[in-house]
């Protein structure tokens, strides 16, 4: 089956992934995320490349992730692994421990409880019951993929990989909240996200001001979209414009209320002949649903029953191929 991979960015350069599993009853799918890490243009980083074992040198391991890895791609299936001598907890989750602590992006994955699996492979006693603890807390910690055949994991981990590719060298503002002096940063950002500089500005009530104008005068409206490949020939997307209100409580304002809406006009250019299409509100909904083969810019303008109008507009983007 092939694996169709996300184009890489241009002027994006290349990660550093560390793979972490345990070995003997993992390696081809090993085998099958590291070729798919090479395609999307990033360097896989392995036990493959320091010995091709599970009892790989864990000082070793634990050193690379620090100072070399910017991803984390841990696999899990049915063996919690190779337990050093003088340590209470297997090389694998020393590695995901150690890649917590640097605050290095870890994308987790585990194999489906249903899919079939080699007995001898399987952990029972004292080691099943540590694997098991080790995936309740991956489940608690983190938006964990189960996958089956290795081709699954592989598409997992390609789009996995693309969308955090396309996220680096932005600035990370999780957990960024009120006065300086009082806000909190999450970890997240260390090592692939700058952290958000934040001040307090001079005229914050101006900015505040102009903001919730916005709101007022689109009476809490927005252009809202969304995708989906077009089986319309010569086109490449079926694209869903649709009016979407902001609820209001201090005003009893639902969401999507749009009870003072007559009608709304779309234009999309010349592309489209120059039309003007006109959306009706129907069951309280507004709408309109197009082809196309390139972004563009929707224009719009919003009919109140009042007679009163709003012009909003909203850029419709595509996914990178």
């Amino acid at each position: 089956m092939t694996i169709i991979l996300p184009a890489q960015e241009k002027g994006t350069r290349s990660m550093k992934v560390f793979v972490s599993s345990t070995y003997i009853d993992l390696v081809t799918y090993r085998d099958v995320v590291q070729k798919t890490i090479r395609q999307l243009g990033s360097i896989p980083i392995a036990m493959e490349d320091i010995g091709a074992r599970d009892e790989r040198p864990l000082n070793e391991c634990l050193h690379i992730i620090e100072n070399e890895a910017e991803v984390f791609v841990g696999i899990y299936a049915h063996r919690y692994g190779f337990i050093p001598n003088g340590t209470n907890m297997s090389i694998t989750e020393a590695e995901y421990r150690k890649a917590v602590s640097c605050k290095v992006p870890v994308l987790a994955y585990i194999i489906d409880d249903s899919y079939p699996w080699i007995r001898m492979h399987i952990d029972n006693e004292e080691d099943g019951r540590r694997l098991m603890a080790f995936k309740r807390e991956l489940r608690d910690n983190h938006i964990v993929k189960e996958f089956g055949q290795p081709f699954q994991l592989a598409t997992f981990v390609a789009a996995d990989l693309a969308h955090h590719n396309s996220r680096v060298g932005l600035s990370d503002a999780r957990g960024i909240q009120g006065p300086v002096g009082q806000r909190t940063v999450t970890a997240a950002g260390a090592r692939t996200f700058s952290s958000a500089e934040v001040m307090t500005p001079t005229n914050a009530q101006e900015w505040n001001k102009k903001r919730n104008s916005v709101y007022e005068k689109n009476m809490n409206i927005f252009l809202y979209y969304e995708l989906e490949e077009s089986n319309i020939s010569g086109q490449k997307y079926d694209v869903t414009i649709y009016l979407a209100r902001k609820s209001n409580s201090q005003i009893g304002l639902k969401r999507d209320d749009l009870d003072i809406v007559d009608r709304a006009e779309f234009f999309f250019g010349s592309s489209w002949g120059n039309n003007l299409y006109i959306a009706r509100n129907v069951n309280g909904k507004v709408g309109i649903i197009v082809s196309t083969f390139g972004e563009f810019l929707a224009y719009c303008r919003v009919h109140f029953t009042d007679g009163s109008s709003i012009d909003i507009h909203q850029f419709i983007r595509f996914p990178e191929d």
